[in-house]
């Protein structure tokens, strides 16, 4: 079931036990996503391979970068729903 909140979160939910684990996004990385959805922006109002835009989509690769390499718990946070005994 999707239950559309306007949150940047995950909650998934075991069939046979109904145990559920909660994945959100840390502010580090809410921030990034919007930075980098912002410079893409920015990019696409520039013609291709002009100085401007290159520089602007070498910082969305920066960020995407990041987010390839970086330690999991950077990224997101894994915690069990106060409901299922609080967070993990």
């Amino acid at each position: 079931m999707v239950d559309d909140r306007d949150e940047h979160r995950l909650v998934s939910t075991a069939v046979g036990n109904k145990r559920q684990v909660e994945v959100r996004l840390t502010k580090k990385t809410e921030e990034l996503g919007l930075r980098s959805r912002e410079l893409g922006r920015q990019a696409k109002t520039l013609a291709l391979g002009t100085p401007e835009r290159v520089l602007l989509e070498r910082k969305i690769e920066t960020v995407y970068g990041w987010l390839r390499t970086a330690p999991t718990e950077e990224v997101v946070i894994v915690a069990m729903p106060k409901s299922n005994g609080g967070k993990r």
